[in-house]
């Protein structure tokens, strides 16, 4: 079947002869078809698999009213004309835009009854069992109109041979009012899909749901043992058989796992590897690149952020996903969202089938406008790099569902430049780099989260200037670092119940130019707060009694507002005779002082008096604004100083 580039959706036309151009009625009304700025005249089609073309011009009926209108490859230039042939309007280089700039032009006319494009809706009234009258009308080719009140729903069966890009590209085209309810339903089951889905044109945003919520049952005991490298083999003891829909590679949800030790390393959407003959344990393999978690000794069933813990997730319906299907390069995503597509997905599994290696994620979004929600209960379980990825722009809502890396994806978020997310409820972890990675000028939350058994929990890149993360009441245990903000900033709010745990560095930041605000509460940590340590080569002033002096790299480190710097420099000075020197050394952040006591330090050098060493001060310069090195001089020899001194950024 070939690929469906663009579909014009009937809809009934009438044209307003007192308030238009003194026109007729609509009857005999030509719509014109050429390529793309030329006059050759340009195929289109009357049904959604482009076999049966339209007359060139396709003229209305008695009424006013067009066909169904499929577009070929390519651009198009379009005429409207009246049954004499008066050109109304012209649109060119019209393609995958082109039901919004025909709604316009037609708007500008003082078209009435227009509802989106050209011909006529199907209506759900139309049919006796009205929540099937999806199903009538996609199979006739027809949009369907669901107006308030009403109910409609086109079942997708990918095993027997639905095409869920045709339908995505169907669902698009139809009307839906405030108040109505209409969505494509996954049939029950696993679906073993071959080929990607991509929309690039703003459209009524697609609802894809299964038929109902997860079964859920409870865990009751997790252990674990090395398979190979970093990654690990689980094994969960549940309360209750699993239901029958669960099989050996069916997507399973860890939902709020919580307990001792390293029971947030369980945490994720995760493949099963095997399920015990009675059904009351199953494995699944897991990233763990901190290493070997410690296995809880007791789940702890105590209900946290409104959330019932332990909970194993098993979907209704779900897709496998075969990453032959799109190429990682000009469809990124096994959904791909572009140009201000929106989509809503709950209560679904996916599992990718394949290895890991390029572009392969299993969502991409990106364009300023596009937006995936992902509603409630989904199921993500790996991907070829990254599960959700969005650029240049995009936006999510990530709603009470399990994201795992399934021992094959690297991030579960990543935000490219000037993108948003929010993150509620969510339980992510077993990946090979990290939760989420955000990028310059993003922004994301994370409320009531959990997860881990990662690299890194949630990260800020070096490239990520101006991007922030809101981490609060959320808990990621057993990764090497937490959040480390190498860039940005990370806003910790809500600090008794947002919890770091099991972590070589809980919360990790990189001096002047990532920052980590607030304190999480730490648990088992290696390191609760880390500072990458940075170089300067300081400015000197001679300020009093030197003759030459000579700076060294000097390190220093930032924690929020405090600033530590470690050096040396080389003294010689003019006259000994315990005469006052003093020393100017610039800082490797700026600050206003205000008191001498805004920077307080030490140093010391050898031989610099016949008694030996100097013990020597450091205070602030209130004049120019920089560290102050005080001594009285016993020798004109050149002498090396080591100091250290400490200020508040002001």
């Amino acid at each position: 079947m070939p690929a469906l580039d663009r579909y014009i959706p009937p809809v009934p036309q009438e044209f307003d002869t007192a308030a238009a151009n003194g026109l007729d009625a609509g009857s005999g009304f030509k719509l014109e078809f050429f390529a793309s700025g030329t006059t050759t005249p340009k195929d289109t089609y009357s049904d959604k698999n482009r076999n049966t073309p339209n007359s060139n011009p396709v003229v209305a009926d008695s009424a006013g009213r067009f066909g169904s209108i499929f577009m070929g490859t390519g651009s198009y230039r379009v005429v409207l004309k009246d049954a004499d042939d008066v050109t109304i309007w012209t649109r060119d280089d019209v393609a995958g835009g082109y039901a919004t700039e025909v709604s316009e032009a037609l708007a500008s006319a003082n078209v009435t009854g227009f509802l989106g494009a050209i011909g006529s809706y199907d209506l759900v009234a139309n049919h006796a069992d009205g929540p099937t009258a999806a199903d009538t009308a996609y199979a006739a080719g027809v949009p369907l109109y669901v107006k308030n009140g009403e109910t409609a729903y086109l079942t997708c069966d990918p095993t027997n041979g639905d095409d869920i890009q045709q339908m995505f590209e169907w669902f698009s085209s139809c009307k839906k009012d405030e108040g109505g309810t209409f969505y494509i339903l996954l049939a029950d089951g696993e679906h073993e899909v071959s080929t990607g889905i991509l929309m690039e044109r703003p459209g009524l945003t697609i609802d894809f749901r299964a038929s109902g919520s997860p079964d859920a049952v409870t865990a009751t005991a997790i252990t674990s043992a090395l398979v190979v490298d970093t990654t690990y083999r689980a094994t969960v003891t549940v309360s209750t058989a699993l239901p029958d829909q669960v099989i050996v590679g069916s997507p399973i949800g860890m939902q709020n796992i919580q307990g001792d030790n390293d029971a947030l390393a369980f945490n994720g959407g995760q493949v099963v590897q095997s399920i015990a003959g009675d059904r009351l344990s199953f494995t699944y393999d897991f990233f763990s690149p901190a290493g070997a978690p410690t296995d809880p000794s007791a789940l702890d069933n105590t209900a946290i952020n409104g959330m019932t813990p332990n909970q194993v997730l098993c979907p209704q319906a779900w897709l496998v996903c075969d990453e032959n299907g799109w190429d990682g390069g000009t469809q990124e995503g096994f959904i791909a969202l572009r140009g201000g597509a929106k989509c809503a997905i709950q209560d679904i599994g996916f599992v990718f089938d394949g290895t890991a290696a390029g572009d392969d994620h299993m969502i991409a979004v990106r364009d300023t406008g596009s937006f995936i929600h992902i509603v409630q209960d989904c199921v993500f379980a790996g991907a070829g790099d990254k599960v959700i990825r969005q650029t240049f722009g995009a936006g999510s809502f990530i709603n009470r569902s399990c994201i795992g890396g399934a021992f094959k994806a690297r991030v579960a978020i990543d935000l490219a430049v000037g993108c948003s997310g929010t993150v509620v409820r969510c339980s992510l972890g077993g990946f090979s780099n990290q939760i989420c990675n955000v990028g310059a000028s993003s922004g994301i939350s994370f409320t009531s989260c959990c997860g881990g058994a990662s690299t890194t929990g949630i990260q800020i890149p070096n490239s990520g200037a101006g991007a922030g993360v809101l981490y609060s009441l959320s808990q990621f245990g057993h990764c090497v670092s937490g959040l480390y903000a190498q860039n940005g900033c990370i806003n910790v709010t809500e600090n008794a119940a947002s919890i770091l745990t099991g972590m070589t560095h809980a919360q990790r930041s990189v001096d002047d130019a990532g920052k980590i605000v607030g304190e999480a509460t730490f648990s088992n940590n290696t390191n609760n707060i880390t500072v990458d340590n940075t170089t300067y080569t300081p400015t000197l002033s001679n300020t009093t009694n030197i003759d030459s002096s000579t700076a060294v790299q000097c390190r220093y480190q930032k924690r929020d507002r405090k600033i530590y710097v470690f050096g040396r420099v080389s003294v010689t000075p003019t006259a000994a005779s315990n005469t006052l020197t003093e020393l100017g050394i610039s800082l490797p952040v700026a600050s206003n002082f205000a008191d001498t006591k805004d920077l307080v330090g030490n140093a010391a050098a050898h031989q610099l008096s016949a008694a030996g060493s100097v013990v020597m001060d450091l205070i602030a310069d209130t004049t120019n604004d920089r560290a102050l090195l005080s001594f009285y001089s016993a020798s004109t020899s050149a002498h090396t100083i080591h100091f250290r001194f400490e200020y508040q950024v002001i």
